[in-house]
């Protein structure tokens, strides 16, 4: 069978490719530091700039260093409460289509809220305590114009993680603490974006017109991911602590659901293709594979005087086993197209080439008015693992420096504390020429010719994060 568009000809072995190409700019899973712009979580830590993997005993050590679990005693209780402010500006480079430029692109996305709960008990035990924590990542949404010029990367992508934690922690010398965390990770996101059914046929409409557009969603989730956190904690001198944790990379298979709303009708345009086309999910059985990285987080603090401590850490991430995401797809059909008839979507894998990061964060804290208020501040620097061949407003990330204060009071009648945490994340601007990243275009999915690079241009980014936690100790 050969199919026919006008005086067009396409091979059989050419099946267009609709839905999975939305695919080929989808941003991986955003559950780390680096490759999303995900800041440390926890107000106290947050308001330290992260410097917490040696910190002080804290129920929110179950996400830095499990083995700082093993300094307390007794019950505790923690709830902590983060809300996110993603701000990107995307200024896409003029070309021939455009040569006066496009308007600016801007995540119009709310303030994400981000709740916790963290509790645990030493049961009377010295030296030894376990805990219960459900944490998510402090990340924010992403929404932009649905006829915007970053409508290709995308438009829309709501990000929800939950992380079930059970950790256990244990002082077997005076100078030596050891913990493990067990995590049940339950992720889910929804993204949107728009691919092009442009054709280069004369009548058909001119590039990025908007009645070429193929709207796709897409709407993962994988609640049995299973993670482990090991960590250690030894006190060299009175006043010297140093810590470490490891979390090793991680496998996601997430069952996936695909939506496509396919161009309108309007009579002289590539639409008049769609006009009655449908697509049918047959049982379909897709899903998405990725791999979120090691992660290694080391840190020394100093205790020299008991009214403040000052700590650094350095922070390793290995995003370079982030080389692609395969996505297979089984059971989704695209019937009615016209002279095209039908076809089935293809598997796919999607090329992303990210870079290792790191980062180093100090910060500390100073106790002003004895237990009653503490005052804590920190700064960090961290590098972008995401490649400008590859940078995108669905995968945007840079080099970053973040700057936190915080506070914390106690009262003097019940053991109750409040931590109040504000980090702000300075992004410097970053300008791609090179960008390797062009439209999805199913019609033609090996003309070069007719899919646009969407990459290049300006971004403007900035992150800020306000926590508070209220802890009570029983």
């Amino acid at each position: 069978m050969r199919w026919l568009i006008t005086e067009h000809v396409f091979d059989s072995d050419k099946r267009i490719m609709l839905v999975t190409g939305l695919l080929f700019l989808m941003l991986p899973l955003e559950t780390h530091a680096a490759g999303g712009v995900i800041p440390d979580r926890g107000a106290r830590a947050m308001a330290r700039g992260g410097a917490f993997a040696a910190g002080p005993p804290d129920l929110q050590q179950a996400y830095y260093n499990p083995a700082g679990l093993a300094g307390l005693a007794g019950t505790h209780l923690c709830m902590d409460n983060g809300f996110i402010w993603n701000q990107v500006d995307f200024k896409r480079a003029a070309d021939l289509i455009h040569p006066g430029g496009y308007p600016t692109a801007r995540n119009l996305a709310p303030v994400q809220w981000i709740p916790s709960l963290f509790l645990g008990s030493s049961f009377g035990l010295d030296g030894f305590f376990l805990s219960f924590s459900a944490y998510g990542s402090y990340a924010g949404d992403y929404g932009y114009d649905s006829t915007g010029p970053q409508r290709y990367s995308l438009i829309w992508l709501d990000l929800w993680e939950a992380v079930y934690q059970l950790s256990a922690a244990y002082r077997p010398l005076s100078w030596l603490q050891v913990g493990l965390g067990l995590q049940f990770v339950d992720i889910r996101f929804r993204q949107s974006q728009k691919l092009t059914t442009y054709t280069g046929i004369e009548n058909t409409g001119p590039r990025e017109y908007l009645y070429n557009d193929i709207t796709v969603q897409v709407d993962a989730r994988e609640w049995k991911n299973v993670d482990v956190l090991l960590g250690v904690k030894v006190m060299p001198l009175p006043w010297l602590q140093l810590g470490a944790a490891l979390r090793p990379p991680m496998t996601v298979n997430a069952p996936t659901r695909f939506k496509v709303q396919l161009p309108r009708y309007k009579e002289g345009n590539d639409a008049y293709l769609f006009g009655d086309a449908k697509v049918e999910d047959n049982g379909s059985k897709s899903h998405m594979i990725l791999h979120t990285p090691l992660v290694f987080r080391t840190g020394a603090r100093l205790t020299l005087d008991p009214a403040w401590d000052l700590e650094l850490d350095f922070a390793f991430e290995k995003w370079d086993s982030q080389k692609d995401v395969s996505v297979k797809v089984q059971g989704i059909t695209v019937t009615g197209v016209k002279v095209i008839d039908e076809f089935d979507v293809q598997d796919v894998t999607v090329p992303k080439h990210w870079k290792n990061a790191w980062s180093l964060r100090l910060g500390g804290t100073y106790d002003v008015l004895g237990k009653w208020l503490s005052l804590s501040a920190g700064a960090y620097y961290e590098s972008s693992a995401v490649p400008d061949e590859t940078a995108s407003v669905a995968v945007y990330d840079n080099d970053k420096y973040g700057l936190a204060l915080g506070a914390t009071l106690s009262s003097p009648w019940l053991p109750l504390f409040l931590d109040i945490g504000y980090l702000h994340v300075f992004f410097p601007d970053r300008k791609i020429t090179g960008s390797r990243l062009k439209q999805i275009n199913p019609i033609r999915p090996n003309d070069p010719d007719l899919a646009d690079v969407i990459g290049n241009g300006t971004y403007k980014a900035s992150v800020d994060i306000f926590a508070f936690t209220v802890r009570y100790s029983f």
